[in-house]
């Protein structure tokens, strides 16, 4: 039999995985549309990668080294992409897929779908920007496809022009908003990986443990080693590893693996020997260029081991494309939908949870403000009375001096000044008697009404008549002047007193005045602070109400969005068969052309043949997703 066409085997042979390769652009555009951008021609060979880890350990500085970005344009491309944050912060504000673009110019797939050009003074505005949005919007916010300019790279760039990689916010990042923003979108972008690279510093190796990757949909990376690389910062400067390289402990990049795979296993994961070769100990960074700039033999040392572990990175990379095993992540598609609609429905029912316990706490704040601001008003209420009360209250000291028995027919009595002088002291006791009721009455200090109470005049004339020789009066005169006297120095101080509980009585009453328009207007501070506080009670609750119904309603929209996905990846097995069955139309309707030769019908069979088997593949996939 002549030999078949080897030109015709070749153009057929060519088109093996296009059938397949079409499936799994119709899988991007269902799950990830932006990935279509400015990559039309060559989507079936971009090696879609997730960077995923812990916050400040290099991985943004991993995606640049990967993507080849050139050492003279290493400090610059960090800067622009820290949007001016200083170093030690994280560089990454939301969730970036950096790519390189067609041209020197910055492009954006949030801003006009990635057409616009940005200079890279503008480009770290955007930056800038996008980290100020990222830190308001409580970590809900779209990813962004970043196209840094061609001309950061180096011209042979095959690896930049392939690979487009996907940086997170680091996993255990200071900012709360940014944890949420990558525990709760991981899954989706998860979906249609081709390799996730788990990155974090060789001094901390636990955050390889499932439980410290914070997320449910990676916890099984130890039985996916096909997608999953170990990516080991910080190898060459960590002070242990440079002591054993620098004393020859590790004599190639294989012994160096054996070690750090017993040390990963210290942790009691138990990862296999044939893990080694996903395995990768490298540096990156300013701390590589650092190193670099000492030119000693230890740099040098690094730098091959370096040069072998990035080179079989590269092949493994490269290799992640098979069109056939791409497939798989369509399959698995649903799965990873339903456990990402199941974990937006827990987050946001534990965050309406939160946020109507907030308003349960602030409705018990807001009544008890209500309480004690009754309480206040009511205490004002009666200092109000009180200030009143006191303003109209009569202090005056009234007193009315005893009268002699018998007073009027005094004259036809035994005239003594025994009885002049019984009246005198009966007139000092009723009226100290009276002056300490008064001043009781009043609250008047006792040591201050020790010192006002008077009896001068009495006092005086109750002397002057002890010292009389005789009792008895001989002239009715005399005694009638004595009783004169009397009168008169009782009067005397009885008006005394009176003058000084009128002053006593101005000073208490302003002094009280005083007390009470100070506790007024304590209470009436008391109150507009209860006003003001039941205002703020008020616009949270109403903020909160309001955020409870804009989560319902955000919730129902990405749900929506997720079910739809759902639905349409349910039915991603009915694309392939459709794609085999043309890919098959297509081969028999070649085998049935009348100028087809009896060599292209053998190979056309062949073909099929292999149509049949690389379907059987691909439904064998499906089955163990």
């Amino acid at each position: 039999m002549k030999p078949m066409s080897n030109k015709f085997w070749r153009e057929l042979n060519g088109e093996r995985y296009r059938w397949a390769e079409q499936c799994y652009v119709d899988f991007l555009r269902l799950c990830d549309a932006d990935r279509l951008i400015q990559s039309a021609d060559n989507v079936a060979s971009q090696v879609s990668i997730i960077v995923y880890g812990p916050s400040q350990v290099g991985k943004t500085s991993l995606i640049l080294t990967l993507l080849g970005v050139k050492t003279s344009c290493f400090e610059n491309v960090s800067h622009i992409l820290r949007g001016g944050q200083p170093l030690g912060n994280s560089a990454t504000a939301c969730t970036y897929r950096y790519r390189v673009s067609e041209d020197d110019g910055w492009y954006f797939s949030h801003l006009e779908h990635g057409q616009r050009r940005f200079s890279d003074k503008e480009a770290k505005t955007v930056f800038a920007a996008i980290r100020k949005k990222m830190e308001h919007a409580r970590g809900r916010m779209d990813s962004i496809d970043v196209f840094i300019p061609a001309g950061f790279f180096s011209s042979q760039r095959d690896h930049a022009t392939r690979y487009v990689i996907r940086d997170l916010p680091g996993i255990q990042a200071a900012k709360a908003v940014e944890r949420d923003y990558v525990t709760t979108l991981m899954g989706q972008y998860l979906s249609a990986a081709d390799v996730v690279l788990l990155t974090g510093k060789v001094d901390y190796l636990g955050f390889l443990k499932p439980e410290e990757l914070e997320n449910t949909l990676l916890r099984d990376w130890l039985w996916q080693s096909h997608r999953y690389k170990i990516i080991l910062t910080r190898c060459y400067s960590d002070a242990t590893l440079q002591m054993r390289l620098q004393q020859g402990e590790f004599t190639d990049a294989e012994a160096l693996r054996n070690y750090l795979l017993k040390q990963i296993n210290t942790l009691d994961l138990m990862l296999p020997e044939e893990m080694k070769g996903q395995l990768f100990p490298i540096e990156c960074g300013n701390s590589w260029l650092h190193l670099q700039n000492k030119q000693d033999a230890y740099a040098h040392q690094c730098a091959t081991l370096r040069r072998v572990y990035f080179d079989e990175l590269h092949n493994q990379l490269d290799a992640a494309t098979n069109p056939l095993s791409r497939l798989r992540s369509g399959f698995a598609l649903p799965q990873f939908l339903s456990k990402q609609i199941a974990r937006l429905a827990e987050c946001v029912a534990a965050d309406k949870q939160q946020r109507i316990e907030a308003v349960n706490r602030h409705i018990k704040q807001l009544k008890a403000c209500a309480a004690r601001l009754a309480k206040t008003n009511a205490r004002l209420e009666g200092l109000h009375a009180d200030k009143a009360a006191i303003d109209q209250r009569d202090t005056a000291f009234h007193f009315m001096p005893p009268l002699f028995s018998g007073w009027a027919s005094a004259l036809s009595a035994p005239q003594t000044v025994s009885q002049l002088k019984t009246h005198l002291d009966d007139a000092r006791q009723a009226l100290r008697q009276a002056w300490r009721t008064w001043c009781l009455g009043n609250a008047v200090l006792p040591d201050i009404s020790r010192q006002l109470l008077r009896s001068e005049k009495i006092d005086r004339l109750y002397d002057e008549l002890s010292g009389y020789h005789l009792d008895k009066y001989w002239r009715t005169g005399n005694f009638a002047k004595d009783q004169q006297r009397v009168q008169s120095a009782i009067a005397g101080d009885v008006h005394t007193l009176v003058n000084s509980a009128a002053k006593l009585s101005d000073v208490l009453r302003e002094q009280q005045q005083t007390a009470i328009v100070r506790r007024i207007r304590s209470l009436q501070r008391g109150t507009r602070r209860f006003e003001h506080a039941m205002a703020f009670r008020r616009e949270e609750i109403n903020r909160l109400l309001a955020s409870i119904n804009q989560l319902t309603r955000d919730f129902a929209a990405q749900q929506a969005v997720l079910v739809s996905q759902l639905d349409a990846s349910r039915r991603f097995k009915e694309v392939i068969e459709g794609a085999k069955k043309s890919r098959a139309h297509a081969i028999n309707a070649q085998f049935f052309a009348a100028h087809a030769s009896r060599e292209q019908r053998v190979a056309l069979v062949l073909a099929s043949k292999t149509l049949e088997k690389d379907y059987r593949y691909i439904n064998m996939l499906g089955e163990s997703a």
